[in-house]
C-alpha cells in the first residue's frame, strides 16, 4: 500500500497524476467569506426596531496522488427585534449547511472513473 506524507509531499510508487500536477504534487485551496449588517430605527414615539443578519461561507479542497477531497459549507442567521410600549418581540431564525466530496482516482494499480 502507498503512503503519501503530506508534511514533505512525497508520495510512494503508485502516485497518480491529479490535475496536470506532477507526481507527489499536493494542491491545497482554502476559502473563507463573512458578511454582517445591523440596523436600528428609533422613533420619539416609544417605538423601536432592530434587524440583524449575518452570512459565512467557507470551502476547502486537497488533490494530492490520487486523492481529491471537497467541502464546503454555508451558514446565515437572522435577528429582529420590536418594541412598543414596554412590549416586546423578538425573532430569530439560523441555518447551517454542509457538503462533503472525496473521490479516490487511483489505487493499487486500479483505475476507477471519475
Amino acid at each position: 500500500m502507498d503512503d503519501f506524507d503530506v508534511a514533505s509531499g512525497s508520495a510512494g510508487s503508485n502516485g497518480a497524476n491529479v490535475g496536470g500536477g506532477k507526481p507527489g504534487e499536493m494542491k491545497f485551496e482554502q476559502t473563507r467569506v463573512a458578511s454582517a449588517t445591523s440596523t436600528k430605527i428609533t422613533h420619539g414615539d416609544g417605538y423601536s426596531s432592530e434587524q440583524a443578519t449575518a452570512n459565512a461561507s467557507h470551502s476547502r479542497r486537497l488533490q494530492a496522488d490520487g486523492l481529491h477531497y471537497e467541502e464546503s459549507g454555508q451558514a446565515a442567521a437572522m435577528k429582529a427585534r420590536l418594541e412598543m410600549d414596554g412590549v416586546t418581540a423578538e425573532k430569530a431564525a439560523a441555518v447551517k449547511q454542509v457538503r462533503t466530496f472525496q473521490r479516490l482516482v487511483h489505487f493499487r494499480g486500479f483505475y476507477f472513473k471519475k
